[in-house]
C-alpha cells in the first residue's frame, strides 16, 4: 500500500497560455514526492490554447488528473475539483499564479503539527508596477484560534489563496463555492470561518500572486461590473441567511448582518461616486437588493461612516418606489 495522499492542489483553467506551464511548473520546485501530492486540472472551457497546455501537463507528470467542462465560471470549476479530490488538505491555485519553491513541505508540517481545519499563509504579491509585498490576512501568527475570532477580529479578505483546508473540514460543512456569481471568494472565506474550530496564520509566504490586466474585476466598464454589483447582492443575501443560524454566537451573528449590510453600503456608495453612465446602475441594483430581501438597509454596518449614510440610501428606497 502506498503512502496516502496529502494535498490535494485544485486549479481552474480559463484562457491561461500565458500563465499556465509557470504556474504548473512551480509545483514542482517543491521538496516533495510526487506520490503525496495531486494537481487537478479544471480546463473550464478555454477557448484559447490553455487545454493543448493542461494535456502536455497530463503526459508529463504522473499526479496530475485533468477535467474539461463547458464555461460555467470558476466556482464551478473549483466545485468539481473538490469533488474528485483526493488528498487530505486542499490548495487553491489560480493559473496565472504561483506557489513558491519549497514551500508545501513547510506547510504541511505545520497544518498537521497544529491539527489545523484551515492554515492561512502569507501571500507575496505583485502590483502592475510590479513592486512586491507580503501581504498577511491575520497576524496574530502561530497561534490556534476559531475562524469566530478572526472574522471578529479584522483578520478577513475575500480570497482563498495560500490557505491549506482540511477536506474533511470542508465536506463535514458541505462548503462550495456558490455557482453563477463573481467575488465567490468572499462568501466561501466567511462560510469556513463560521464554522472552523481550529486555524492557524503563518508569517510563512505561501503564495505568489501576479496582478492581471486581464482580471474581470478589473473592467470596470458596461455588463460586467454591473454583473459584479449584482453578485455582491447574492453574496450579502447569503451572509444575512447564515447570520440566521441559532448555533451561532450572538456576536457572531451580529457580525454577519454588519458585513452584509457593508456589502450593500459601500456598492452604492461605489455607484454614487462613479461616471454619470454608471449611476444608471443605482435603480438596477436596487431593484434586485430589494428582491433579495438585503434593501432598504436594517441594522447597523461594519463602519460608524457608512452608520451615517444608512438612512440617505434607505431614503433612495422610497425614492425608487415612488418612481416605480
Amino acid at each position: 500500500m502506498g503512502m496516502p495522499l496529502l494535498l490535494s492542489i485544485i486549479i481552474p483553467v480559463y484562457n491561461s497560455e500565458l500563465f499556465l506551464r509557470d504556474c504548473v511548473e512551480s509545483l514542482y520546485q517543491q521538496n516533495i514526492s510526487e506520490d503525496l501530492f495531486e494537481i487537478i486540472l479544471v480546463n473550464d472551457g478555454s477557448t484559447d490554447r490553455s487545454y493543448m497546455l493542461c494535456q502536455e501537463s497530463l503526459s508529463r507528470y504522473t499526479n496530475i488528473r485533468l477535467f474539461s467542462q463547458k464555461n460555467q465560471g470558476q466556482s464551478v470549476a473549483r466545485n468539481l475539483g473538490l469533488e474528485n479530490a483526493r488528498g487530505k488538505y486542499i490548495l487553491f491555485v489560480d493559473s496565472d499564479d504561483r506557489l513558491p519553491q519549497n514551500v508545501i513541505i513547510p506547510m504541511l508540517q505545520e497544518a498537521e503539527g497544529y491539527d489545523i481545519e484551515i492554515l492561512i499563509g502569507s501571500v507575496e504579491v505583485f502590483n502592475k508596477k510590479g513592486e512586491k509585498s507580503l501581504n498577511s490576512d491575520f497576524q496574530k501568527y502561530n497561534q490556534i484560534v476559531t475562524g469566530e475570532y478572526i472574522l471578529l477580529n479584522g483578520g478577513i479578505t475575500g480570497s482563498v489563496w495560500g490557505r491549506l483546508f482540511l477536506r474533511s473540514f470542508i465536506e463535514n460543512n458541505h462548503l462550495r463555492f456558490l455557482p453563477g456569481i463573481k467575488h465567490e471568494d468572499v462568501l466561501f472565506t466567511i462560510q469556513s470561518l463560521v464554522f472552523a474550530k481550529r486555524v492557524v496564520s503563518l508569517k510563512l509566504c505561501s503564495y505568489v500572486y501576479a496582478w492581471n490586466s486581464g482580471s474581470t474585476d478589473r473592467s470596470l466598464d458596461g455588463e460586467s461590473k454591473l454583473n459584479l454589483l449584482l453578485s455582491d447582492i447574492m453574496i450579502a443575501y447569503k451572509i444575512q441567511v447564515l447570520a440566521q443560524q441559532e448555533r451561532l454566537s450572538h456576536a457572531l451573528r451580529c457580525f454577519l448582518r454588519k458585513k452584509s449590510n457593508s456589502i450593500i453600503v459601500g456598492n452604492i456608495v461605489w455607484i454614487l461616486e462613479s461616471s454619470y453612465r454608471r449611476k444608471n446602475y443605482l435603480y438596477a441594483y436596487i431593484a434586485k437588493a430589494k428582491d433579495m430581501g438585503v434593501f432598504p438597509i436594517r441594522g447597523k454596518t461594519l463602519s460608524f461612516k457608512t452608520m451615517i449614510l444608512v438612512k440617505c440610501f434607505n431614503f433612495l428606497e422610497r425614492i425608487y418606489a415612488s418612481l416605480y
